[in-house]
């Protein structure tokens, strides 16, 4: 419930700090939820994102965040090796990498945008995996955005 509050409420915000605030702790609650679901390829996509916004938030330098971001999606993939249980895990990817490159997006709206595109990934995945809360929000993410 908490993924979903955060989700129903960073798109009203006008402030990115803001956004990637929200977003963080709706990060921890998705990589809880999915690990507690044994969905472990979502659960490091998820923590995953959560150091993307933790960088965010703190490194000003272009240079070494997109360091940090290579760094990052490497390290996305590899976790993706080591917890693959077959398509779920291709479309857990696949979202997590779309969510990623969201995040990279210059303003709230482009974001929002590039979230739409990578919520299809996300939906099979928790109808996959019976993920209901993730469910939900991809729902809602999909007909509000």
């Amino acid at each position: 419930m908490i993924g979903l509050a955060c989700v129903m409420t960073w798109p009203f915000l006008r402030c990115l700090r803001r956004v990637i605030v929200v977003q963080s702790v709706g990060a921890v609650a998705f990589t809880l939820q999915f690990s507690v679901l044994g969905a472990s390829t979502a659960a490091v996509a998820c923590g995953i994102s959560l150091a993307q916004l933790l960088i965010a938030l703190t490194v000003r330098d272009r240079g070494v965040r997109s360091a940090l971001n290579i760094a990052r999606l490497v390290t996305l993939l590899t976790l993706v090796l080591f917890t693959w249980v077959g398509i779920a895990s291709l479309f857990a990817a696949s979202g997590g990498i779309i969510n990623m490159s969201a995040r990279n997006q210059p303003s709230p709206m482009r974001m929002k945008t590039v979230f739409l595109i990578g919520s299809p990934f996300w939906l099979a995945h928790n109808i996959m995996g019976g993920a209901l809360s993730a469910l939900t929000v991809d729902l809602i993410s999909v007909f509000t955005t």
